[in-house]
């Protein structure tokens, strides 16, 4: 009886056996795709993440380097306007009226500048000292659809 016993047992481990495997198999297949599942929204939420706060990094480069770009520009008007300042003085200074001769080397400058920016066509209207009192102390340069040669 024992030796019947122990064949029924085997018999019956033999016929279970392919079933508890594919049943295992199956399980752990079940399993296995629950888990790279799960790491593919793993991967898929970081690189989202990542995405975000390299988006959020060049807006901030961005606003930086406008910002950069206005404090720049703010400091070359700056540097304009002083130098302009100084300009006015040098133009009031040294200009001699057309009806003059120009004898100082700055004042021929300034004459022979004026003189070919007009003859030239660099701009349609030149005017100067000697066209104005307005335009003392500076030029007035306009590439305007008419002319007027206040040289």
């Amino acid at each position: 009886m024992n030796s019947t016993l122990l064949l029924a047992g085997l018999g019956v481990a033999i016929l279970a056996l392919p079933a508890l495997f594919f049943l295992g198999r199956r399980a752990g297949i079940s399993s296995e795709v629950r888990r790279l599942t799960a790491a593919k929204s793993t991967v898929e939420e970081t690189s989202k993440r990542l995405l975000t706060e390299a988006e959020r990094e060049a807006e901030n480069l961005r606003k930086s380097a406008v910002v950069a770009g206005k404090e720049e520009l703010i400091k070359l008007r700056e540097t304009f306007e002083i130098e302009v300042r100084g300009r006015r003085v040098e133009v009031e200074r040294d200009w001699v009226r057309a009806e003059k001769p120009a004898a100082t080397a700055a004042a021929q400058f300034l004459r022979r500048l004026t003189r070919r920016l007009y003859d030239e066509k660099v701009f349609s209207v030149v005017l100067t000292p000697s066209f104005d009192s307005h335009h003392k102390n500076h030029f007035h340069l306009d590439g305007a659809p008419y002319t007027v040669d206040g040289t």
